[in-house]
């Protein structure tokens, strides 16, 4: 601080070191959500991925899809996760 004409002055010299101080703060903050949000798309786009590839699971299989295989149309939750997983 210096001091100019009876009252306290911050010179442009400190003033811009803080608000470096304050943009690299903000800046890390910012990296730091940019890098939980791309985790969590990354996350979403695995659970995209499994859905779309069990989902042919959970469809009941249409009439000469298994030639010579009979069975009920409704497939187990139980069933369906064990394939998936």
């Amino acid at each position: 601080m210096d001091e100019h004409r009876g009252h306290d002055t911050v010179s442009a010299a400190a003033e811009r070191t803080e608000k470096q101080k304050q943009l690299g703060v903000t800046q890390s903050k910012l990296q730091q959500r940019i890098q939980e949000r791309e985790k969590e798309l990354q996350d979403l786009r695995q659970a995209v991925q499994a859905f779309k590839s069990c989902q042919s699971v959970c469809a009941p299989p249409g009439p000469g899809d298994l030639p010579g295989v009979t069975g009920s149309p409704h497939v187990s939750f139980e069933a369906v996760k064990k394939i998936c997983i």
